[in-house]
């Protein structure tokens, strides 16, 4: 890395949204911006720019906070994404998988990858504000990151 990853304690907390659907981003980010809840959200739009931001040559110099990955993206789907920051420095980043599907096999899945959380994406606003408020209040407030090698 050219910059230790190291969480800005001056800032917002970073959440790193990676998510294809802009409808679905785009309530994911303004339940986010609630007064009170993090306004620090960087949107990836797929996995090739996910890996591009967190791995590539001009990759972040900040350790997120908590990570909201989508399994279903172009280029590069979500479970590569998902083996690459489990098996990197991100590994201590809470990472919850949304989806829009509620499949078994996918929770497995995405359990044994060693995701922190699977969460089915809601079908209304209201269930977006309820889960921005619920993921910042655990994920952001109560939940403390393990210690970096960095």
């Amino acid at each position: 890395m050219n910059k230790t990853l190291d969480a800005d304690h001056d800032l917002p907390p970073l959440v790193i949204l990676i998510e294809d659907d802009p409808d679905h981003a785009e309530l994911m980010q303004r339940s986010m911006s609630k007064p009170g809840l993090v306004n620090r959200i960087l949107h990836l739009r797929d996995g090739k720019e996910a890996l591009d931001a967190l791995f590539g040559p001009n990759r972040l110099t900040t350790l997120p906070k908590l990570i909201l990955l989508d399994l279903n993206l172009p280029k590069i789907d979500g479970w590569q994404v998902l083996k690459n920051l489990k098996e990197s420095e991100y590994a201590v980043v809470p990472v919850v998988i949304l989806s829009s599907s509620s499949n078994p096999a996918d929770i497995t899945r995405s359990s044994e990858m060693h995701a922190n959380s699977y969460v089915p994406k809601p079908s209304r606003l209201k269930g977006y504000t309820d889960l921005a408020h619920d993921l910042s209040a655990y994920w952001l407030g109560w939940n403390e990151l393990g210690p970096t090698s960095h």
